[in-house]
């Protein structure tokens, strides 16, 4: 199983990993192409399923499927670890875009299954917890929400668009934020 965890800033993406990453029996960081100080993937034990969440989550910058800069390397990660165990994933750029990360999954799905959860965390909602992020990092500038809002409304677009798609073994799943681990889980077979 693949799962892509999508939403835009302050949707709880990150939230619904770290959770996952707290449930395992182990979690154990992997090294390869970010270099030493970088993992690009964790190795998770989940209720004896073997689960590898892709990117960097010990990191100020950016964490997860975004901080893989080089795009050349998500789809590779993909792949690599889909041959050993289930991938969760995710990330701000692929919530936006099908693109090459969206061909894995036409290939991969088929066979392994791909489950694409939407987070339903209202924009408001997410404006306040960016907001409030930026606070607690000592960001005090004023925050201007139009990215963001373009950032939601494409995310939504991508729903849209992924649905017309009708691919074979692509599940799609509008959840909201609190319920996402939960039901990760249960598609990974460990609930």
């Amino acid at each position: 199983m693949i799962i892509s965890i999508r939403g835009t800033n302050g949707s709880g993406k990150s939230t619904v990993v770290r959770e996952l990453m707290r449930c395992a029996c182990t979690c154990s960081p992997l090294y390869g192409v970010l270099g030493l100080r970088k993992p690009e993937a964790y190795r998770l034990e989940l209720s004896g399923q073997r689960t590898y969440v892709l990117g960097p989550y010990d990191t100020r910058s950016a964490c997860g499927f975004d901080g893989i800069t080089n795009y050349d390397h998500q789809p590779a990660l993909i792949r690599k670890y889909a041959v050993v165990g289930h991938v969760v994933f995710e990330g701000l750029i692929s919530s936006k875009l099908w693109g090459r990360v969206g061909a894995v999954f036409e290939e991969l799905a088929p066979v392994q299954g791909v489950a694409l959860l939407f987070l339903t965390t209202p924009l408001e909602e997410c404006i306040r917890r960016v907001v409030e992020r930026r606070c607690r990092a000592g960001d005090e500038r004023i925050f201007n929400d139009k990215n963001l809002r373009a950032v939601y409304d494409a995310c939504r677009g991508n729903l849209t668009a992924v649905r017309r798609k009708q691919i074979k073994g692509v599940a799609i799943h509008e959840v909201p934020s609190e319920e996402a681990a939960t039901l990760c889980l249960r598609l990974l077979g460990g609930a």
